[in-house]
């Protein structure tokens, strides 16, 4: 005979989070989020979520200093556990319950004395499960509104942030496939991670409407809108015994391809890549690489812009961590890579895609410490 003893779920629950972040160009920062969980808001196992989110950005020491930088946001969502598809009963797999997904939000950004980015979203789609490493999430709708306001006009003439701004509307679908080796529980001598999104907007509305380079941009509901194909793959592979059973050899490899057309001669800066920083290249500013050749400091002696974007990326890291004494490990790496723009930009000269792009890589390399607390890394 066997017995189940089961204690429920809380249905509600309440959330708070707090993290401090340090950047390699001499910024540090925090943010907290508190959210709020209804899991079984219509009896049927639905769960209701609340997100809202508060956190800064400020320079703490360098030559050339850059405005503090504060963010807000509040995210609401509905989760179905099944698929909720109109006119169809789709079956799911017990093992793995599928999602469905409706999502909202507003964000707001403000560059201290420059500028105020708002961001509204909203999406419907479904997350769904092959098995403990495959994973699917497919949003047929996905609609993003930009609106930017320029605070300062004057401070344009000593920091350049127009590659920054984006007015207008994205609109369109999004599908992401995982794969996950390590999504399984077990460690195995090689594991593999890998995640290829597609991201596309304006494409149908672009094409009835007509919309052209040449021509003014078409506008939806008053606004302008972006038209764009976006491919992004990155893949991980993760040696756990290539020296001791106290190492691991990790490595990466990312390939980002952004195709601006019709309506829009770049990708909207919210959707462009960036290199450089603790996440990307680590011998480098953050978000300051490229695009292509350029180096603002070295081809003017300036050192105006903010952050500079590109429509395609190419980056690869490798590093091996070894444990040392207890929660103190170390790395050795080295990271490449670099972003350009699609099409030829005045504000970029040496920005553009072409086949020479290998030589314009940038390497970086170095050690490091690791710190793992198991909860904490």
């Amino acid at each position: 005979d066997v017995f189940y003893e089961l204690t429920p779920y809380s249905k509600k629950s309440l959330q708070m989070e707090v993290a401090g972040v340090t950047k390699n160009d001499s910024r540090a920062g925090s943010q907290i989020n508190i959210s709020w969980r209804n899991r079984n808001t219509f009896r049927g196992a639905e769960l209701f979520a609340v997100k809202g989110s508060a956190g800064f950005e400020t320079q703490y020491s360098g030559i050339v200093r850059r405005p503090n930088t504060y963010q807000f946001g509040i995210e609401p969502s509905l989760t179905f556990p099944r698929f909720l598809i109109p006119f169809l009963d789709v079956p799911s797999s017990s093992k793995y319950v599928p999602k469905t997904i409706i999502t909202t939000g507003y964000d707001l950004m403000i560059r201290n004395t420059l500028f105020r980015l708002h961001t509204f979203r909203a999406g419907y789609g479904y997350s769904w499960k092959e098995d403990a490493r495959k994973e699917h999430e497919f949003f047929p709708f996905n609609i993003t509104y930009v609106r930017a306001d320029t605070i300062n006009k004057d401070s344009a003439s000593q920091i350049n942030f127009s590659n920054l701004l984006f007015n207008g509307i994205i609109i369109g679908p999004r599908y992401l496939y995982t794969y996950n080796t390590r999504g399984t529980g077990f460690i195995h001598k090689h594991d593999f991670y890998f995640t290829g999104e597609i991201d596309l907007s304006g494409n149908i509305l672009g094409w009835a409407q007509g919309a052209s380079l040449d021509a003014p941009p078409k506008r939806l509901l008053g606004s302008v809108y972006a038209q764009y194909a976006k491919f992004t793959a990155e893949l991980r592979h993760y040696n756990n015994y290539s020296v001791s059973k106290h190492a691991i050899w990790a490595s990466r490899l990312l390939i980002g391809y952004g195709i601006p057309y019709g309506n829009s001669s770049t990708l909207p800066n919210i959707k462009q890549y960036f290199s450089g920083g603790n996440s990307s290249l680590r011998g480098f500013r953050s978000r300051l690489v490229g695009p292509g050749t350029f180096n603002e400091q070295y081809n003017t002696g300036n050192t105006t812009f903010i952050e500079t974007n590109g429509d395609i990326k190419l980056e690869a890291n490798t590093e091996l961590r070894a444990q040392l004494i207890n929660f103190l490990h170390g790395a050795v790496f080295i990271d490449a890579g670099n972003i350009w723009t699609y099409r030829d930009n005045p504000n970029f000269p040496g920005g553009t895609f072409s086949s020479s792009f290998m030589k314009e890589i940038a390497v970086s390399g170095g050690v490091g410490l690791r710190l793992d607390f198991n909860i904490l890394v």
